[in-house]
């Protein structure tokens, strides 16, 4: 039985660092997936420090994932997940969005934003 082959792609600006189409993040050093460096944001969202030749980035996980496939994203572009579930970073449940098409299919699928969203935090 053949071992089914998963698409992995190196990021276009931290090349040391990929990721597949299931979400994984990878180092390319050490040619393994890189789960332990990934963590809880404030708001939900998996994300991870990259460095590279001294730069330090911190990464949303599904910006990340984006980037590695389909290039860097535009300003004022976001990434929406479909499912809604902002730890499934497989790379068919991103798109591409505005923050206006971000919130409408939040809206959409029945989550609150702004300060009446559980995760809502002011900056006094």
């Amino acid at each position: 039985m053949a071992m089914k082959q998963i698409e992995i792609k190196t990021h276009p600006v931290f090349t040391h660092y990929a990721a597949d189409v299931d979400g994984n993040i990878y180092s390319v050093k050490f040619n393994k997936i890189r789960e332990h460096i990934q963590s809880p944001h404030g708001r939900g969202y998996l994300h991870f420090t990259a460095t590279q030749s001294g730069n330090r980035k911190s990464y949303l996980s599904h910006r990340f994932v984006w980037e590695c496939f389909y290039g860097m994203i535009p300003d004022g572009l976001q990434i929406n997940h479909i499912d809604t579930n902002k730890h499934n970073n497989k790379l068919t449940n991103l798109q591409l969005v505005s923050q206006w098409e971000n919130m409408q299919h939040g809206k959409q699928m029945g989550i609150l934003y702004g300060a009446a969203s559980p995760n809502y935090n002011r900056i006094y």
